[in-house]
């Protein structure tokens, strides 16, 4: 009886100190899962971490909301669609690509059979606990024993309103987890880590339903981490009738086909994918084009040759660019035409090897080399007309081998293509204040943001093909034509 009763009381202590840890273990997590939601609360830094090699790996995928989400429009008339879901993620703050496309009615089988679809709309995230125009951060756990985030968001984008009444468009959201973080995403090259990964990803139908939403239910100014749909831009999708048509993008109308024959000469200048949109302009366009392609970064003395060596010295672009105008300008004046500069300046390299704060440097001293355009005598001839064109996004997810294996290529990310963008437009505006040259910008980011299933070739992370590149003349030359004719009306 003795030994029974002795083995029974060490039996109860070891079962009492397992509960005990485990009560313990239970009071630390629920103590660290607020923390984290007082953190965003708060509104938290984009801090970075460092999770080792591979830290995509062993992530759980799940959505909040199993059930379809809804199109809704709001009192006045808009249409947009809304989903909720959840991401699990070893990363705070990472950085998600999201794609809605619209399919005509009809079941499918297999995510094989889900193509481009009807209609497509793609955003960026920022990464960040800010709202954003399409994507609304709406709170996060930390799970302390495994590391991983539970991080929750909002999808919410515009529709056009007459699809309202188009049947025959379901909805399917798409999306991945892009880049570890803003910041890592936009790091100067050369960079220790690949920001870009590509995983995990998934999708969702969205079922395409009417419902109103009175202007008063909106959310009160300052309310953060909510979605206010009166304050949201309109947004920017492709449109086709059919599967085997065109893509359509309904920023701009013309009644002029891009390889129509316009009244002016157009001067292409700018790195290798302005190059072929305009090398295709010139085969199988009518009008007169001239291309100069100007390759090299200028804004980063640290980049290495592709064969090794020594450090390169910044490159002073000035020089190129005021001769390639000089020479264009007196090619459109002994033709008797206009002189349209579109100009993007080595956007690509930038992004690849260049340093974002000495951009805005460089790129002013090209400015200062661009002649007037300023009309004296109010005749339209001999006119020159500038357009900064932005530099067109890059799709790490296509690169083959895979970028993993390319350290090269490590800082050429969709987010450093928005900041040289941003620092252009910015840096644009500041120089347009005070100088006599109108010099008009044309956004290809978004466009090309949105054709990521038409490389130039299988494996290019940052070319387009065909389509792309006739999409991307479209809408250049329209916005070209309504600036033309516009200033013809005004003189």
């Amino acid at each position: 009886m003795f030994f029974t009763s002795l083995f029974m009381t060490k039996k109860k202590v070891r079962k009492l100190t397992l509960i005990s840890i485990c009560v313990l273990f239970f009071f630390v997590n629920v103590i660290l899962v607020h923390v984290a939601i007082c953190k965003d609360a708060l509104g938290g830094e984009n801090v970075l971490v460092n999770f080792g090699e591979k830290p995509y790996a062993n992530r759980r995928i799940s959505w909040l909301n199993p059930d379809p989400s809804t199109v809704e429009t709001k009192g006045s008339g808009t249409y947009f669609l809304q989903a909720d879901f959840k991401v699990n993620s070893k990363f705070e703050y990472p950085v998600l690509y999201l794609k809605a496309v619209g399919y005509a009615k009809g079941k499918k089988k297999t995510e094989a059979q889900y193509k481009e679809g009807l209609a497509k709309f793609v955003f960026l995230g920022n990464g960040t606990n800010q709202q954003s125009d399409a994507l609304i951060r709406q709170g996060s756990n930390f799970h302390w024993m495994t590391g991983v985030w539970d991080i929750r968001y909002k999808f919410l984008v515009n529709l056009p309103s007459s699809w309202a009444h188009h049947d025959g468009l379901s909805f399917r959201l798409f999306w991945r987890l892009e880049y570890s973080s803003h910041a890592d995403a936009i790091a100067d090259y050369p960079v220790k880590k690949c920001s870009f990964h590509g995983n995990p990803k998934a999708s969702m139908r969205i079922n395409f339903v009417e419902k109103k939403i009175a202007s008063e239910t909106n959310n009160k100014e300052g309310e953060e981490g909510k979605d206010n749909p009166d304050n949201m831009k309109v947004s920017s999708w492709l449109r086709r009738s059919h599967e085997k048509s065109r893509w359509r993008y309904d920023r701009c109308h013309s009644e002029l086909s891009w390889m129509g024959k316009r009244p002016y000469h157009v001067l292409v200048i700018g790195d290798s994918q302005p190059s072929y949109m305009c090398k295709h302009l010139q085969q199988f366009g009518r009008t007169s084009t001239d291309c100069v392609t100007i390759k090299g970064n200028w804004s980063n003395s640290q980049e290495k040759t592709l064969k090794g060596g020594n450090s390169l010295a910044l490159v002073d672009f000035s020089l190129a660019y005021s001769n390639a105008l000089n020479q264009a300008a007196e090619t459109a004046r002994n033709k008797n035409l206009t002189l349209v500069v579109l100009f993007n300046t080595q956007g690509l390299w930038e992004v690849a090897y260049g340093q974002l704060e000495l951009f805005p440097h460089m790129l002013n001293k090209v400015l200062k080399t661009v002649p007037t355009n300023k009309l004296t005598d109010h005749s339209l001839a001999h006119k020159i007309m500038y357009f900064f064109v932005t530099t067109t996004a890059v799709h790490p997810h296509n690169y083959q081998p895979g970028i993993f294996k390319d350290s090269k290529k490590w800082a050429m990310t969709q987010p450093r293509v928005h900041a040289i963008n941003e620092l252009a437009i910015s840096t644009l505006r500041r120089w347009y204040s005070t100088s006599s040259v109108r010099v008009d910008i044309i956004d290809l980011e978004e466009i090309s943001l949105l054709q990521e299933e038409d490389p130039m070739v299988p494996g290019d992370m940052r070319h387009y093909g065909n389509r792309t590149n006739e999409l991307l003349l479209a809408y250049l030359l329209c916005e070209v034509d309504e600036s033309y004719y516009g200033r013809k009306l005004l003189t």
